[in-house]
């Protein structure tokens, strides 16, 4: 047993080291399989010491004063359904947002052109916003450029608009998955 075990070591490795692989090579597919929509981010906090570092953020789309919430927003969202997203502004933008949820996808996809596994609600007292919850809230990055990007997500500021979004692969499968974020224009992609 014991000329056995070196070698049972070495397999053990080699198999975790090739499903650590196919992890990552399955991943990149399905983020590259997606449509990729940018979201509205609000909101950063650059360091963790446990996790190393990371821009961290919520994704948050201000209203207009004008605009309403869409009515299957409105409320408090359960844990976990299908959201429905749709365009906003000019498609070159490829800017868009939450317009509706729903328990299941067939009645999400009813209330937007894709939909996503996740969350969302609108407060009309909370400043009219609609908050999204789709998993991802960090964007991991060396030290000087996640204070770097910190710097560069400004506030909002008195006219609602937002230069900051997260770009997002929704993949057939519902899930979202982050590709990047860009900043007044700027695009900042994964690295790995």
């Amino acid at each position: 047993m014991s000329r056995l075990r070196p070698i049972l070591i070495v397999l053990a490795g080699l198999l975790l080291a090739g499903a650590l692989t196919a992890l990552v090579v399955r991943e990149h597919q399905a983020r590259a399989g997606g449509r990729e929509v940018a979201l509205t981010i609000q909101g950063v906090d650059p360091r963790d010491l446990l996790t190393g570092h990371y821009v961290a953020f919520s994704l948050v789309e201000p209203l207009r004063e004008a605009e309403m919430c869409p009515v299957t927003l409105i409320g408090p969202a359960a844990r976990q359904g299908w959201v429905a997203l749709s365009p906003k502004g000019d498609p070159k933008d490829n800017h868009w947002q939450a317009t509706g949820r729903a328990a299941d996808r067939a009645t999400a996809a009813r209330l937007g052109v894709l939909t996503v596994k996740g969350s969302a609600t609108c407060l009309p007292q909370e400043g009219h916003q609609i908050e999204l919850d789709i998993g991802i809230t960090r964007f991991h990055a060396s030290q000087a450029q996640s204070e770097q990007i910190a710097r560069d997500i400004p506030r909002w500021n008195s006219n609602g608009q937002a230069p900051a979004y997260a770009l997002v692969s929704i993949g057939q499968d519902g899930h979202a998955r982050l590709t990047g974020l860009l900043i007044a224009g700027h695009r900042i992609g994964l690295d790995w």
